[in-house]
């Protein structure tokens, strides 16, 4: 008679749905509402698809303890199975799913069935577990309209979007604190990261750093393939965080027939004397100079000289002035000397002491040779500017 009474009253049950499992809690109480407790029993859950009318899962619990009020609190999902497994249940597929219970109180009556009630809602972490478990799927938001896909906490801490592949070398997150939206990198599932790009609210870009001071704040180098103008340069930032411009070095090469002789006070002389090795003022206090046509913009890198100086009392001057086109005040850009005496061919690249940047709307430029006293074994075969655009 205990076994009836047990099963022809009220059993209050309730349904929680936690990551992995279903959770189930329920009230058992006797014909005349008495709670049955401290009683072992066995309970038999079944997961039915209704639309197909199969029974998809089955499980049982074959030693529960009701409490002292009744109580029995269980994990469906977590049980013995008979029928099919608990994870292989496709909560995504649109079909209904219904709940069976059957209780047994283990005195020979068998199981009796409690009733069928149905899901009235898709459990969502089954769904997310099914969605893992698919080699390939899409989660597609799509209608007429505005979309939204939001993650919000409603504590205001930290949300974020994760990009997880286990086991693989390289993971991303998205990751919002407030003031701050970042992209962190990690090569070991999340245990630990690192900051990619940081946004801030006010409109900070960081990138390889947490916390940048201005609109663009990078540690690192900054290069580009692509500048305006004709050919290929690149963008490289110097170590007090400057951008400059890298390019190719160009030359302009001077011939000796191109320098004009003047007296050491600039005054033009009959003729330039030109050897067989090159250019030679003979003997003498002589100066030799020719404008140069540096393009406008350009940077200016050296001079490099080719000479001749064998002799032990006498040495020659190099310089390249810039000189204003209203006036004759100059400024020397390069002043180098030639040291020493030899009859070897020798070079040397003076290296400028200043206004490297070519300004060709204000000044003009001019490169002189000079000597206070020429000898025959002194001549200078040729120079060479080098600059960057």
């Amino acid at each position: 008679m205990k076994s009836l009474l047990l099963f022809i009253g009220l059993l209050m049950s309730g349904l929680t749905f936690t990551q992995n499992s279903i959770n189930y809690k329920a009230i058992i109480k006797d014909s005349n509402g008495n709670v049955v407790n401290n009683e072992t029993i066995a309970v038999r859950f079944g997961i039915i698809n209704e639309s197909e009318s199969t029974t998809v899962y089955q499980e049982q619990f074959l030693s529960v303890v009701t409490n002292e009020n009744g109580l029995i609190i269980l994990d469906i999902g977590e049980g013995n199975p008979s029928i099919g497994f608990f994870e292989n249940i496709n909560w995504n597929n649109g079909d209904l799913y219904a709940l069976t219970v059957h209780v047994n109180l283990n005195d020979g009556s068998g199981y009796i069935d409690m009733g069928t009630s149905s899901f009235n809602s898709v459990p969502f972490s089954q769904v997310a577990s099914s969605i893992a478990n698919i080699p390939t799927r899409t989660l597609e938001i799509s209608g007429v309209g505005e979309q939204k896909l939001r993650i919000n906490s409603n504590d205001g801490d930290l949300t974020s979007l994760e990009f997880l592949r286990t086991g693989s070398s390289t993971d991303w997150k998205i990751e919002n604190s407030n003031t701050w939206l970042d992209l962190l990198i990690s090569e070991s599932d999340f245990q630990n990261t690192s900051i990619a790009f940081s946004f801030h609210k006010d409109g900070r870009l960081g990138i390889n750093n947490s916390n940048p001071i201005e609109e663009l704040d990078v540690t690192g180098t900054i290069r580009s393939s692509d500048l305006a103008g004709t050919g290929s340069r690149n963008v490289v930032a110097d170590a007090q965080g400057n951008l400059v411009i890298s390019s190719e070095t160009k030359y302009i090469s001077i011939n000796p027939v191109a320098f004009h002789a003047k007296t050491p006070l600039g005054v033009e002389v009959s003729s330039t004397v030109i050897t067989g090795n090159g250019l030679s003022g003979q003997s003498g206090d002589k100066l030799f100079q020719t404008n140069l046509n540096i393009p406008h913009g350009a940077t200016l890198t050296g001079v490099t000289v080719h000479y001749v100086d064998n002799s032990p009392t006498s040495n020659m001057t190099f310089q390249l002035e810039r000189r204003p086109v209203n006036n004759n005040t100059s400024v020397l850009v390069v002043d180098g000397t030639s040291l020493g005496s030899s009859s070897a061919h020798r070079f040397f690249t003076v290296a400028p002491l200043g206004f490297i940047n070519i300004d060709n709307s204000t000044y003009t430029y001019i490169m002189k040779v000079r000597s206070t006293n020429w000898e025959n074994q002194m001549y200078v075969s040729g120079v060479v500017i080098s600059y960057v655009e």
